[in-house]
C-alpha cells in the first residue's frame, strides 16, 4: 500500500470490503458500507477511499440490497451512484495522486457518462500505474466491449481472468469472445461462471450463455437450457412453456421471444432469437424498446454482438449507436488465426 493506515480496524474492513466487492450482486451494497466504514475510521487512508469509489460505481448494475430501492435504477439514481462514485475518486486522488483503483475509479464513472475518450485515457493511466490491477483489465475489457472494439477487449478480459479467476471475470471474457465470434471459447466461459456462481450475483451469465449458444446455433442445447431455466424461475409455469415451445415448431427450436421476454434473466436473448428467425424488424423493435428504457449512463456492448452485423447499415440502428456517442462504429474483431493469442 502506497499509503498505509494506522488504524488495524479500517485495514480490516477495507480487505473485507474487496472481498465482497469481488463477489459482486448484492455484496456490492455490502462492500460500499464496509469502505464507508474504514473511511470513517481514518479519513485521509486513500485506499479506502478509493474502494469506496470502486464500489460505488457499481451499484446500478447489481440487484439491490436490503434497505436498497427494489426496482431498476433509473438515470437519477444511476446519476446519483456516479457522482458519489467521482467524489470519493478524487478524494482518494488528492491524498495518493498514483493510487491506480481511484484512477480505474475515475474511468469507470468517465465511460459509464460516454466520455469515451476520456475514460479510455484514465484505464490507460490506471494500467501503466499498475500492470497486474486485474479490474483495471476487467473495466478497459468492458470499455473497449462499448465502443465496438471486442478484439483488444478480449485481450484485456483474457489478462484479467489470468489474474483472477472469478464469475465476473469469466462473464466478462465471455461476452468479448462472444463479440468476436467465437462462440465455443464463449460457452465455455460462461459455464465455467456459472459452476463457480451458485448464488447468481452475475445475473447476466445465465443470459449470456443462452445467447451464446443461439448465435452459435446450437438451438438443441439452447432450449433445453432455457427450458430448465424457466422451470427454475417460474414452476408454475412449466405447462405454458411446454404448449408454446413445441419441438417441432417451425421457429428454430419453437423458442417464442415475447414469451422469454418477460423474464429478466433471458430478457437479452430475445433480439438475438428474432434474428435467428430472420425477423430483423421484430429484433430492432425490441432493441430500440431495451434502449429507450435504460437510463443515459448504460452499457452498449450488446450492438457489437455478431447477430447484428447485418443490420449496421439500417437507419434505425445507427440511431441506436448515435444515442450513445457510437456513430457509424463497427465492431473491430479478431482477425483470423487471432483467436487463440492471449
Amino acid at each position: 500500500l502506497v499509503t498505509p493506515t494506522d488504524d488495524l480496524e479500517a485495514y480490516d474492513l477495507y480487505l473485507a470490503g474487496r472481498a465482497k466487492m469481488r463477489e459482486r450482486g448484492a455484496s456490492a451494497f455490502e462492500a460500499v458500507r464496509l469502505f464507508e466504514a474504514a473511511v470513517a475510521r481514518d479519513s485521509n487512508w486513500a485506499p479506502a477511499w478509493a474502494g469506496l469509489a470502486e464500489s460505488r460505481a457499481l451499484l446500478p448494475y447489481y440487484a439491490p440490497g436490503p434497505g436498497e430501492p427494489q426496482v431498476p435504477p433509473d438515470s437519477a439514481y444511476w446519476a446519483r451512484s456516479l457522482d458519489a462514485a467521482e467524489t470519493a475518486a478524487r478524494r482518494a486522488l488528492v491524498l495518493d495522486p498514483e493510487n491506480a483503483s481511484a484512477t480505474v475509479a475515475l474511468a469507470n464513472v468517465l465511460r459509464d457518462r460516454w466520455d469515451w475518450g476520456a475514460a479510455e485515457a484514465m484505464y490507460l493511466r490506471a494500467l501503466g500505474l499498475d500492470p497486474d490491477n486485474f479490474e483495471a483489465h476487467q473495466q478497459y475489457a468492458e470499455y473497449l466491449a462499448d465502443v465496438g472494439r471486442p478484439g483488444e477487449g478480449l485481450r484485456s478480459a483474457r489478462r484479467a481472468l489470468a489474474l483472477d479467476r472469478s464469475p465476473v471475470r469469466l462473464n466478462v471474457a465471455g461476452f468479448l469472445a462472444l463479440e468476436n465470434a467465437q462462440f465455443g471459447e464463449a460457452i465455455d466461459y460462461f459455464r465455467q461462471g456459472i459452476a463457480l456462481d451458485p448464488e447468481e450475483r452475475i445475473p447476466w451469465l445465465r443470459d449470456n450463455l443462452l445467447n451464446a449458444y443461439i448465435d452459435a446455433g446450437r438451438w438443441g442445447e439452447a432450449r433445453e437450457y432455457a427450458l430448465g431455466m424457466l422451470r427454475h424461475i417460474a414452476p408454475e409455469s412449466e405447462p405454458e412453456f411446454v404448449r408454446t415451445w413445441p419441438a417441432d415448431t417451425l421457429v428454430p427450436m419453437g423458442f417464442n421471444p415475447a414469451l422469454l421476454a418477460r423474464y429478466p434473466t433471458f430478457g437479452g436473448s430475445a433480439p438475438a432469437i428474432w434474428m435467428a428467425q430472420d425477423r430483423p424488424d421484430r429484433a430492432l423493435d425490441f432493441l430500440e424498446r431495451m434502449f429507450g428504457d435504460l437510463p443515459p449512463f448504460s452499457y452498449s456492448d450488446i450492438l457489437f454482438y455478431p447477430e447484428y452485423d447485418v443490420l449496421r447499415d439500417d437507419p434505425r440502428f445507427q440511431a441506436l449507436l448515435a444515442s450513445r456517442g457510437l456513430e457509424g462504429r463497427r465492431p473491430i474483431r479478431l482477425a483470423p488465426g487471432e483467436a487463440d493469442t492471449p
